[in-house]
């Protein structure tokens, strides 16, 4: 971590600025030297120190593996969209990100024969109408896993979690099911729920992709250059917190009256 960050965007501009730092201080201009200075230090902050870690863990709860080998029998597995894209350019057709966790958990699930039905949630990038729902890309390799009496959903094109919640609340109302395990980051598994609940549809949360606690279990917490992951974390905090501002704001996790759980 520490060569590389010689040679990556951040690591460059945070020495030029750090170098600026020094410039603008030994030429007395004092108020200059201190705000880009403490640009500097909020920015080695998060990116160079556990900081932006322990954030993250602080959203995620981990479940034991006894925990999750007792969970009772589900009427179906909904896996969060957001962990890959449809991309014609991949000989698979799709491209995954570090949150694919989400996809071997809920496979993991149907292995263990926890449901007959596995539901994709996601959907297409806003302003290309042309790009395939990445569930549907998705489709082809997940039916090669799948037992054959295992039954597979895609959920429609959703922007939100919020919209997936919608989209399945109806698919569960419709097929009758009760209980669902909801697969999702461990992050984001807070925000999912409420709004799953806000819909009405009771879930056994799942959690996966434990980003913090991987990071604390890693070497080189601490670095001299920020670097992409640790400042990727701190994003992830950010987005989570302020996502649950927003749905709240919105009403997004207030149970509606005629959706009683």
């Amino acid at each position: 971590m520490y060569s590389t960050a010689f040679f990556n965007p951040l690591g460059i501009s945070w020495l030029v600025m750090m170098a600026l730092t020094i410039w603008l201080f030994k030429r007395v201009n004092r108020r200059g030297a201190l705000v880009l200075g403490s640009l500097c230090l909020v920015l080695l902050a998060f990116g160079g120190t556990p900081l932006s870690a322990w954030l993250v863990t602080t959203l995620e709860t981990p479940r034991s593996l006894d925990e999750l080998r007792s969970l009772p029998k589900q009427d179906a597995v909904v896996v969060l969209g957001g962990s890959f894209l449809s991309s014609p350019a991949e000989p698979s057709g799709f491209k995954v990100n570090a949150s694919f966790d989400r996809i071997i958990t809920g496979l993991n699930l149907i292995d263990r024969q926890m449901a007959p039905h596995l539901v994709l949630g996601g959907g297409t990038r806003i302003g290309d109408p042309d790009q395939i729902h990445e569930g549907e890309a998705l489709r082809p390799w997940l039916l090669r896993r799948m037992p054959l009496d295992v039954q597979l959903h895609v959920l429609p094109s959703s922007q939100t979690t919020r919209e997936e919640a919608v989209h399945f609340a109806e698919v569960a109302g419709r097929l009758g099911w009760r209980r669902i395990a909801l697969v999702t980051s461990a992050s984001h598994l807070g925000r999912a729920v409420a709004v799953f609940q806000a819909q009405g549809v009771s879930v056994e949360p799942v959690g996966c992709a434990f980003e913090g606690f991987s990071r604390l279990r890693d070497g080189a917490l601490w670095t001299i250059i920020p670097n992409n992951r640790d400042l990727q974390l701190a994003g992830t905090w950010l987005h989570e917190v302020i996502g649950r501002i927003y749905y709240r704001l919105r009403g997004w996790e207030t149970v509606k009256a005629g959706k009683a759980a």
